[in-house]
């Protein structure tokens, strides 16, 4: 096990190493390195979160695990844009989906960027329009229920066929299961998204990140 372990960290450090290099040939022009650095920074952070952080939520089925790995991306959201949180969300899924980690495979970790990716792209893109704690409230519920919206389809038209659910038990595991999920995970991490962007605010604006612009009240 032991062995094993070693074996997924080092092929997850490498792909980091590999996955910087390549941003940085083709961001290199639009953000600078220390951007970058914070970006790798973020993704590995929710991986980290996404491989050692994660349970089933009570009355739900238990196959179906909560992880906090969205608040890092959201964070980066928030700091530097909607594309931004979604390139953190893409690097995440990527490196648990080479840590060997991902037990359901490709498709799973299709459906962890696909969740991810829709929240964190819509709650930055009107976090980015409204630039206040009113417009993080705001920005978090619409990314929460993009979330929702975007898995429920996606389950049902591609996911859980792709899992050999049969057509008679999809609906009725989508209503279930996969709406009220997506919900309280939405729910989960965007009350620590705020919690912790507005206690941090301030190192990510004078510390390590580059600077953003103040939360207004």
């Amino acid at each position: 096990m032991c062995v094993l372990m070693r074996s997924n960290l080092t092929r997850w450090i490498y792909s980091t190493g590999f996955l910087f290099v390549y941003t940085k040939s083709l961001w290199g022009d639009f953000m600078s390195t220390k951007k970058l650095v914070n970006i790798s920074l973020l993704s590995v952070l929710g991986f980290l979160l996404m491989f050692t952080i994660e349970f089933p939520l009570p009355f739900l089925p238990p196959f179906l695990k909560y992880d906090p790995s969205e608040v890092p991306a959201l964070i980066a959201a928030f700091a530097w844009g909607p594309w931004t949180g979604v390139l953190v969300e893409f690097i995440k899924t990527f490196l648990f989906f080479m840590s060997g980690k991902a037990t359901s495979g490709l498709v799973g970790a299709t459906a962890a960027f696909l969740a991810g990716g829709s929240f964190v792209f819509v709650g930055g893109l009107i976090y980015e329009k409204v630039h206040t704690k009113t417009g993080a409230v705001i920005s978090l519920i619409a990314g929460s229920i993009a979330m929702t919206v975007v898995m429920t389809f996606a389950n049902y038209f591609v996911l859980l066929p792709l899992w050999g659910i049969s057509q008679a038990e999809i609906l009725p595991l989508v209503v279930s299961a996969v709406i009220p999920f997506n919900l309280a995970k939405a729910i989960i991490s965007s009350v620590a998204t705020f919690v912790v962007y507005k206690r941090v605010h301030y190192w990510l604006e004078k510390q390590i990140f580059v600077k953003s612009s103040k939360v207004k009240g």
